[in-house]
């Protein structure tokens, strides 16, 4: 992480006896020299069932810093990506000198309360009590104590992007805008969700050694579509010594991550039925080939349900989109905050969004 200073600490969770850990990414000064009348912006980032917030860094590392009005030319990778059509629009580069110039003040990434260092932190056992909002509740009690001044920009990925939908609805304008990549629903079926239950549940979480959880990672379909430097970065922060026995375990149990499935299931139904009162911009992020909802139908019913909302569609990507694809997810993010800000800001540009 060359181009930030990093630094950690502990926050409260919306439970007096839970706590969260809290990652802090400052740009050092040669990274981004921001103009006298850029706009400053925090980013948020919430991360997926089953991982931890250093997952996000490979995203990180590649996020451009500021916008200086120069918009940075597409990747090859970004122009493999399709819009989802709303009606006839210009691209986020046409739009781009019109709007405002930012940059990035800090961002902010978190382990939820029984995941990665949090888990640690709150010794969790496999018989806590789950609720479905308990994330959310916890998301909007981080942000409260952060009480920033400048605008905050919630970036998510599957539950993490349900939480965070959850929380605007939980208490509207916590956020300027949300970056919501393949945000996980209850449209899949029954039996899939069944299946990703139990596979969580039965997921090994013991090793004797490093060798041997390489071997692991390295045959799962799953984590081989995954960007080299994410998988590098989950095998270092996601596993801790135990020091009673010398063993290596994962420090998000696969019982919790179980848990969390099947009590999310409720508050997801919920979330997505009222996602139109959600008021500040919305951009998805999904995956082309992830099973997070059945049909075109309903992507265009949940990415068009609010005034400010539009969608991508990333190309040769499943249902983890910023972990496969790093670099073109957070191309696609620095491409929103402008027209989100400008939004914010009530800019005539609004009424393009």
């Amino acid at each position: 992480m060359e181009r930030f200073q990093t630094s950690t600490a502990v926050y409260a969770s919306s439970r007096p006896d839970k706590s969260l850990s809290v990652k802090f990414y400052r740009p050092t000064v040669s990274a981004s020299a921001p103009l006298r009348n850029s706009t400053p912006v925090a980013l948020i980032f919430c991360h997926a069932v089953g991982f931890n917030k250093e997952s996000w860094e490979p995203l990180i590392e590649s996020l451009p810093l500021a916008y200086h009005g120069v918009p940075p030319q597409p990747t090859p990778a970004e122009r493999e990506c399709t819009p989802i059509p709303r009606q006839p629009r210009g691209s986020d580069s046409d739009r781009a000198q019109g709007l405002v110039e930012w940059h990035i003040d800090h961002l902010v990434t978190f382990d939820a309360w029984n995941h990665g260092d949090s888990a640690l932190l709150n010794n969790v056992s496999t018989k806590a009590d789950f609720n479905g909002t308990l994330y959310a509740q916890d998301l909007l009690a981080l942000v409260k104590q952060l009480n920033l001044a400048i605008p905050l920009i919630a970036v998510g990925v599957s539950m993490g992007s349900a939480t965070i939908l959850t929380t605007e609805l939980l208490q509207p304008s916590t956020f300027a805008a949300i970056f919501a990549i393949d945000p996980v629903t209850p449209f899949q079926p029954p039996k899939l969700l069944v299946f990703q239950t139990e596979l969580a549940r039965r997921r090994k979480d013991t090793w004797a050694t490093w060798d041997e959880i390489k071997r692991d990672y390295s045959r799962s379909k799953v984590f081989r579509s995954f960007d080299p430097r994410v998988l590098e970065v989950m095998l270092q922060t996601s596993v801790y010594k135990e020091e009673s026995s010398g063993q290596l375990k994962l420090k998000c149990r696969p019982a919790h991550e179980s848990f969390t499935y099947q009590a999310c299931l409720g508050t997801l139904i919920l979330t997505l039925s009222r996602l139109g009162e959600i008021l500040c911009p919305v951009r998805f992020l999904l995956g082309e080939k992830s099973t997070m909802f059945p049909n075109p139908a309903m992507i265009r019913n949940t990415v068009f349900s609010g005034k400010l909302f539009d969608g991508w569609l990333i190309k040769d990507t499943g249902h983890l989109v910023s972990m496969e694809t790093p670099h073109t997810a957070g191309a696609h993010l620095a491409r929103f905050i402008g027209p989100a800000l400008a939004s914010r800001l009530d800019s005539p540009v609004r009424a393009k969004l």
